[in-house]
């Protein structure tokens, strides 16, 4: 790849993981809405350290780690039976319990996810260990209940 296409790559992979990132941050606020009343100064800097503290959070579901759909790598194109996918995730913000959501954006053909696992804990779609992602869909895990330390890193497996 040349330099120079090689620096726009980066450059627009750049832009958008911060598009991204900005999206989430103003789409939660979004959700959240205004708080009627001020927090008390304790409260506030601990809000501060973990926005998702059960004294502010609502029960609401937040994003606290995210990537972008990307298209099969080179040579991956029918995919990679037989073998487990493992990504190392380095969560934001922390809680008890957590859903993962795995996308067909870019997929020809239907995904087929037999098993996955958040650390070691199972995770069910609709009750069922496996689940199959239609070509440009995305499905959203039941809650796995795992506690997630804010600042941590969580395995991801399927």
């Amino acid at each position: 790849m040349p330099r120079r296409q090689g620096y726009a790559l980066l450059i627009a992979l750049v832009a958008g993981t911060a598009a991204l990132a900005a999206a989430v941050a103003f789409g939660t606020t979004l959700l959240s809405g205004p708080r009627s009343t001020p927090l008390p100064p304790a409260e506030t800097q601990a809000a501060a350290r973990n926005p998702v503290d059960p004294a502010t959070s609502g029960g609401r579901w937040v994003a606290t780690w995210t990537a972008a759909p990307v298209g099969a790598e080179p040579g991956t194109e029918n995919g990679l039976p037989g073998r487990t996918i493992r990504n190392v995730v380095h969560t934001s913000v922390g809680g008890e319990v957590a859903r993962i959501t795995l996308s067909n954006l870019f997929g020809k053909g239907p995904l087929v996810i037999d098993q996955a696992t958040v650390n070691t804990r199972p995770v069910a779609f609709k009750g069922a260990d496996s689940v199959t992602v239609a070509p440009g869909g995305q499905v959203v895990s039941d809650p796995v209940v795992v506690p997630v330390a804010a600042d941590s890193d969580l395995q991801v497996s399927f």
